[in-house]
Formats: structure tokens, C-alpha cells, sequence
């Protein structure tokens, strides 16, 4: 058919769109996993963000509020809820030889990318796996580790 590609489909980036919003997939993610990593099913295409605005965190021209360091003002994804689903998916792989670790790059990492990226280090592989998405509940999680055996 001809039809043209980028070279960035290729190398894992299913959906692309702004620098911020697009990441690469592994192998049976949806593309969405991907491009709107943020968000959930209320997702926008790229550059309509605003319709998943709260109106309380707008400066009354449509734009996010910004903290000094750059990022938009968020709550912070890593509260005891989070702790608590790594402190149960570490329970549950105990017995598996997996080993489970939390560590948050908040001045290095966050600062450049507002993110917080979970790496992993499958013992079959000699490089490491980003888990770009931002479900962090212990079954997201523990299919995940599931597909890399």
C-alpha cells in the first residue's frame, strides 16, 4: 500500500504526539499505554488536554498552574497507597526469586520529566525494561512481571 511510517514505529512508539506524551510500548500494550500514560479513560488527543483540566487548577486563562520547578501542580503519585501496593506485590513474588524495590527519584528524574518511571531487571535480558504506565495497582503490576517470564 505504500503507506508512509515514521522510524520512531519501528522502535516501540505506537501513538506519536508531544514530546511529553509519547512513550514506547512493549509488546501487547495498547498504544495508549504509551501516548496518554497519565490519564485514564477520560484521555484527550494530544494538545486538547484541557478538557481534563479541574477548573481549580487553572490560572483563569486555560493554562495549568506551574510549581518552581517546571512541573504542573499534581498530587503526589507515590502516597501510602502506592507504598502499600509494592509492599503487596513484594509479598506475593516473595517465594518467585523477584525481587521488588521502590525508590523515588523525585530531585533527579521528576524534575526533567515529571514522571516517575518503575526499571526493571529481568534476569534473561541485558538491558532494562521501563514500566511507563501509570497503573500502579498490585494486579497492573503483577501481570506485568507475569509477561516477562
Amino acid at each position: 500500500m505504500n503507506v508512509p511510517l515514521k522510524s520512531s514505529h519501528a522502535q516501540g512508539y505506537v501513538s506519536i504526539g508531544c514530546e511529553p506524551c509519547t512513550w514506547a510500548v512493549l509488546p501487547g500494550q495498547h498504544e495508549r499505554e504509551g501516548r496518554w500514560w497519565w490519564e485514564d479513560s477520560k484521555a484527550k488527543e494530544c494538545g486538547l488536554h484541557k478538557g481534563n483540566i479541574k477548573d481549580e487548577s487553572t490560572n483563569g486563562n486555560g493554562n495549568t498552574a506551574v510549581n518552581a520547578n517546571g512541573c504542573a501542580a499534581v498530587t503526589d503519585i507515590f502516597d501510602t497507597k502506592d507504598t502499600l501496593s509494592y509492599v503487596e506485590l513484594a509479598e506475593k513474588l516473595a517465594s518467585s526469586g523477584v525481587k521488588v524495590g521502590k525508590m523515588v527519584t523525585r530531585k533527579l528524574l521528576h524534575k526533567k520529566n515529571c514522571s516517575f518511571p518503575t526499571v526493571l531487571f529481568p534476569r534473561h535480558s541485558s538491558q532494562s525494561i521501563k514500566y511507563w504506565s501509570e497503573k500502579r495497582d498490585v494486579d497492573s503490576l503483577l501481570s506485568f512481571v507475569k509477561a516477562l517470564r
